[in-house]
């Protein structure tokens, strides 16, 4: 995504994300009831647990989840410099800026719980492969990956649930028929480039854009006064992505 680095960003939308990547809503994207469930599952995690976020973006779902477990190890991982200069500073949070698929070489391993989300799908299927074996090698044995969404005709890159993995499940099931069940096809994946391409030109930002309950885009940050204001294009190239996403699936193109 393009990022605009004289953008004025106010207090308010760096703290909070208004994007649907906030930690209530991904908490559910990623199989849990609610947010206070998700911190159940990290509070059940042995003491000195590492858990990260791949492509974390704006989202505070770590910070979240820092906050209330600081006998854990929280990670945010993302491969833009300029998003991670904007995330909140903890003392058990460590922000790393690489790339996903180097990612092995820059952390090692030892993970309890990997999350991402809304990330696979901006890549080929063969790259998305390669991310699974990536953060699959980065897991301990009995360490957990939640990656989505599960792409479904029937759910918009928005809103599918993250599947749940193991080591021993990606062992019997095989990489490559992990990676189907979050991959965009070829046709998928060009409509999905060009609507963030687009969009992100336009904007000059992608990060900040307030979302109804639908998860449709209502208003986006204006990069000139910093302020959050109505776009109709947002809502559009919103749209747009998910009568895309489901029109590939459901057609088979």
């Amino acid at each position: 995504m393009i990022m605009n680095q004289n953008i004025l960003l106010k207090p308010e939308n760096i703290i909070i994300p208004s994007t649907g990547r906030r930690a209530e809503v991904l908490a559910c994207r990623h199989g849990f009831d609610n947010l206070d469930q998700m911190q159940e599952y990290i509070d059940s995690l042995q003491d000195g647990a590492r858990i990260m976020d791949v492509g974390a973006g704006m989202s505070n779902l770590i910070d979240e989840l820092a906050h209330k477990s600081p006998d854990k190890n929280f990670y945010k991982f993302d491969n833009n410099p300029a998003t991670a200069k904007m995330w909140a500073n903890h003392e058990n949070v460590t922000p790393v800026v690489g790339d996903v698929f180097s990612i092995n070489d820059t952390l090692g391993g030892g993970f309890d719980a990997i999350f991402s989300y809304r990330m696979a799908h901006h890549f080929s299927f063969e790259q998305v492969c390669e991310i699974v074996n990536n953060l699959t090698n980065l897991l301990t044995d009995d360490g957990e990956l939640f990656i989505g969404p599960k792409m479904d005709w029937r759910q918009s890159t928005y809103s599918g649930k993250s599947i749940r993995v193991d080591k021993q499940r990606v062992c019997d099931e095989g990489v490559e028929n992990i990676a189907k069940q979050i991959s965009l096809n070829k046709f998928g994946l060009h409509i999905q480039r060009t609507v963030d391409r687009t969009v992100a030109d336009y904007f000059k930002t992608a990060f900040f854009a307030n979302r109804d309950n639908n998860d449709c885009v209502t208003e986006i940050l204006n990069p000139k006064t910093g302020e959050m204001t109505n776009k109709k294009l947002g809502v559009y190239a919103g749209f747009a992505a998910r009568l895309a996403t489901n029109l590939v699936k459901r057609n088979n193109f």
